[in-house]
């Protein structure tokens, strides 16, 4: 397998109300990174090599 350079990862920790700020947080990213895109709005699995995380964040 080839390797690849610059992967795009997140990860999502913990649980509860914590949630909610990874969340918010998450929403601020795709903002920026669906800023001024004429191609129409990605999708963070359009964003994103690998997503995960643990508890109610994962």
């Amino acid at each position: 397998m080839a390797s690849r350079q610059n992967l795009k990862l997140i990860s999502f920790d913990g649980g509860g109300i914590r949630s909610l700020s990874q969340l918010e947080i998450m929403r601020t990213i795709m903002h920026q990174l669906n800023w001024n895109k004429e191609s129409g709005t990605k999708l963070p699995y359009e964003c994103f090599d690998l997503m995960g995380g643990s508890g109610t964040g994962g």
